[in-house]
C-alpha cells in the first residue's frame, strides 16, 4: 500500500517535470507556416467591408477590401521581421482593447477620483497574430500606443504601394 502511494507521488512528479503544451500560451518554437498576422482597418462607416492585410509565413499574402483582393509579394522573412517589430514594442503585453482612457476628476470636496472615459472609435483598427492555436489581437481606435500605430500604418502603406491602391481610410 505504501509503495503504491510512493509510486503515485513519483508519477505526479514526473508529469510535473514534463508539462503539457498550453494552447493559450505562445509557442516558443514553431514552423514559419504556422505564423500569420492580420491587420484590419474599419472606416467610420461600418457598412463597408474593412481593409485587411493578411500576411502568412506560409505564403498567400493579400490586401482585401469590399470583396476585392490583391496579392502581396511578402517573403516569410518579412513576416518574421514584422513579428520581431511587434515583439520590440511589447505587443504581446498590450491589452486586447483600447476603448477606455483613465481620467482624473476633481470632486467638489477637493478629492480626486479616477474614472474611465470610453472612446467611440475603439474598434476601428486591429492587429492579430496567430501561431498554431495561439492568437493575440489588439483592437484600437484613437487610443493606442504610438509604436503600434506606426507599424500598422507602415504595413498598410507598403501593401497599398505594392498593389497600386491609393486610399485605405
Amino acid at each position: 500500500m505504501l509503495s503504491m502511494g510512493l509510486l503515485g507521488i513519483l508519477a505526479s512528479a514526473a508529469v510535473a517535470g514534463n508539462p503539457q503544451p498550453d494552447s493559450t500560451a505562445m509557442p516558443r518554437a514553431f514552423e514559419v507556416s504556422q505564423l500569420s498576422i492580420r491587420l484590419s482597418r474599419q472606416a467610420g462607416n461600418a457598412v463597408y467591408q474593412p481593409w485587411e492585410v493578411r500576411l502568412s509565413g506560409g505564403g498567400g499574402e493579400i490586401l482585401s477590401h469590399d470583396g476585392k483582393q490583391w496579392s502581396l509579394p511578402y517573403a516569410a522573412k518579412d513576416v518574421v521581421a514584422l513579428l520581431n517589430a511587434l515583439y520590440e514594442i511589447r505587443f504581446f503585453d498590450l491589452p486586447a482593447q483600447y476603448s477606455t482612457q483613465d481620467v482624473a476628476q476633481l470632486l467638489d470636496d477637493g478629492s480626486v477620483r479616477m474614472i474611465q472615459k470610453f472612446t467611440s472609435s475603439s474598434g476601428g483598427n486591429s492587429v492579430c497574430v496567430n501561431i498554431a492555436s495561439f492568437e493575440k489581437c489588439v483592437h484600437y481606435g484613437l487610443q493606442a500606443p504610438v509604436e503600434l500605430d506606426r507599424i500598422f500604418q507602415r504595413v498598410f502603406a507598403d501593401a497599398q504601394r505594392q498593389v497600386g491602391q491609393t486610399s485605405t481610410k
